[in-house]
């Protein structure tokens, strides 16, 4: 698509410096009493201008909105991972006050005491990484919320600007 867009503005340009031409040389051969013509002649070098600027902001907007879609992707996969990794939280959170339990109220065997404790520490373990995981995600959702604010601004501001050319090529 955004090739599409490039090869429609690279015909545009190139219509517009054939006009500009066009309209150049005609200027240099017209008689010094066509005011009329001339003006005609400048209305539509303006209006091509502002056509030309009207599809480089078109342009820059479909990147714009592409920038914004890839980000709303990658911001939708950090969440899912924290959203994840806090479900795994809750459960190994579960799993440790149960194991904690059995120790302190002796239902857990003599024998098994060695392997319950080693799987109380290692529980513990994985909730503290699991916990530095999360923050790490966090962080990383939070930059990825700023960069699409960024983009959402910079998007708004190429069709405020699309908006005014519009208005004014109206006004015409």
């Amino acid at each position: 698509m955004a090739t599409d867009s490039r090869i429609l503005l690279l015909a545009v340009v190139s219509a517009g410096v054939v006009l500009g031409a066009s309209a150049h040389a005609a200027l240099q051969h017209a008689p010094s009493g066509s005011d009329d013509l001339l003006t005609e002649v400048r209305a539509i070098r303006a209006d091509l201008q502002q056509g030309i600027q009207a599809q480089l902001l078109v342009a820059r907007l479909q990147d714009e909105e592409q920038r914004i879609n890839s980000l709303t992707g990658r911001l939708e996969t950090v969440r899912r991972s924290i959203a994840a990794q806090v479900g795994g939280q809750q459960r190994m959170t579960r799993q440790l006050a149960q194991a904690e339990r059995n120790v302190e109220l002796g239902t857990t065997a003599p024998e098994d005491l060695p392997r319950v404790e080693a799987s109380v520490r290692a529980l513990k373990r994985l909730l503290v990484e699991g916990e530095q995981e999360v923050k790490q995600l966090e962080i990383q959702e939070n930059e990825l919320t700023g960069q699409l604010d960024t983009e959402h601004a910079r998007w708004a501001d190429f069709n405020n600007r699309l908006d005014e050319l519009e208005r004014r090529l109206s006004t015409r």
